[in-house]
């Protein structure tokens, strides 16, 4: 879902990778998910959806078809849907991939390279990626041919931030100094900061604001164009180390900011009042608002999936059987309702609405692959795209 889905934390390719291939993060320590050998579901002739998935027609959702990759399948640790929701990109180890959702077809498939973040442009003609060492890489989204490269960051601290509404991509470096790129302009718009290394970033969703977090457990909001601060803050010291933060989302309306520390997700205000922390019980996968910003979602690997009120700071629900190595999220566009998947566990629909303590209004997506790793909710609402481990893409909608 646009910043949001990018403001995860997770999605960050060192850290799925890890997830993959050693017994987990070294912040949550979890078991290594047994990796599925083969798609658990057929690709049965795809279908289009015929409208958005509501309240009051998700009993209808339907296996509408799966996209593959052709050849070998592997994993795919990246991924960015269109504007208009009709196609997607994902990167694999070897490839980078765009598939058409209208159809369920491949458009091309090209040599991945060092890229390990994709967005498409806001006029969907190109993609952007992100190398590995911060370098920058511009295709053509109907072709995959190769338009432009840059060295996009010279100290690059593997941290990152889009704004895709406005093709901008901010890099942070191990000297703090951030650089925010202009995507269709080919510039470096901006370098500005400096000290200790970066380790979060993120856009408001207007791309106006951009959200800094360092090693010294300094927040920063910038007006990022003229590098001017709108808020300065620095987080608690536990015990003999200060707090620093992995993960940043913006609300909708830009005034509060959630940030993800080792245990808790702090809730900053841009008012400069004193900040609320949501204790979720580990270090967060991932952290995400409701279209009307009254909602945040928590996901740690070993409590699970929680919903917080982001105006009390209290917590609404914590989702049963949500917890696993590999835990996920994405609300729908309306904000009515949240899909979660984890490893071990089916992924399922839950109404925002009808949440207790205890949680509720829930409705399990029918599915035997418990090897999901990431879930994406399309921004009109159609599809819901269930990442296997084993390299299947599983869309689910209304037929």
């Amino acid at each position: 879902m646009g910043q949001e889905h990018t403001m995860r934390g997770v999605l960050v390719y060192a850290l799925l990778f890890a997830l993959l291939i050693t017994s987990g993060c070294e912040q949550a320590p979890t078991p290594t998910p047994n990796r599925a050998a083969a798609p658990t579901l057929g690709a049965p002739e795809w279908r289009e959806t015929s409208a958005p998935i509501r309240l009051d027609t998700v009993t209808a959702i339907s296996y509408l078809g799966r996209l593959d990759q052709g050849g070998a399948a592997a994993t795919v640790f990246a991924h960015a849907v269109s504007p208009d929701g009709l196609n997607l990109v994902g990167l694999t180890n070897d490839a980078i991939i765009v598939w058409d959702l209208l159809t369920g077809d491949r458009v091309f498939s090209n040599a991945r390279l060092d890229t390990v973040q994709v967005m498409f442009s806001s006029d969907k003609t190109e993609i952007f990626g992100i190398d590995s060492s911060g370098d920058l890489r511009v295709i053509d989204a109907a072709n995959g041919r190769d338009l432009y490269r840059a060295l996009g960051h010279a100290a690059y601290a593997d941290v990152w931030a889009t704004a895709p509404d406005h093709d901008l991509i901010a890099l942070g470096g191990t000297d703090g100094t951030i650089k925010v790129w202009d995507m269709i302009r080919r510039e470096s718009r901006i370098t500005f900061g400096g000290g200790a290394g970066i380790t979060a970033l993120a856009f408001s969703a207007d791309g106006s604001r951009l959200a800094v977090a360092d090693g010294e457990g300094w927040l920063r909001v910038y007006t990022w164009e003229t590098s001017t601060p709108l808020l300065e803050r620095q987080s608690s010291v536990l015990g003999t180390t200060r707090l620093l933060a992995h993960a940043i989302a913006f609300s909708p309306d830009a005034e509060q900011l959630a940030v993800a520390m080792d245990q808790t997700v702090e809730l900053v205000a841009m008012t400069n009042t004193p900040t609320r922390a949501l204790t979720v019980g580990g270090y967060s996968q991932f952290i995400a608002y409701s279209a009307d910003g009254a909602v945040i979602a928590a996901g740690v690997s070993d409590t699970g999936i929680s919903l917080w009120s982001a105006a009390q700071a209290q917590r609404i629900a914590a989702l049963p059987n949500t917890s696993g190595s590999r835990v996920d999220g994405d609300f729908s566009p309306d904000g009515t309702m949240i899909v979660t998947t984890s490893v071990n566990q089916p992924p399922v629909l839950w109404n925002v609405a009808a949440m207790t303590q205890q949680g509720g209004g829930a409705f399990e997506i029918p599915i035997e692959s418990r090897t999901i790793l990431e879930v994406e909710w399309t921004d009109d609402g159609r599809l819901i795209l269930l990442f296997d481990a084993n390299g299947a893409i599983y869309a689910w909608g209304i037929p």
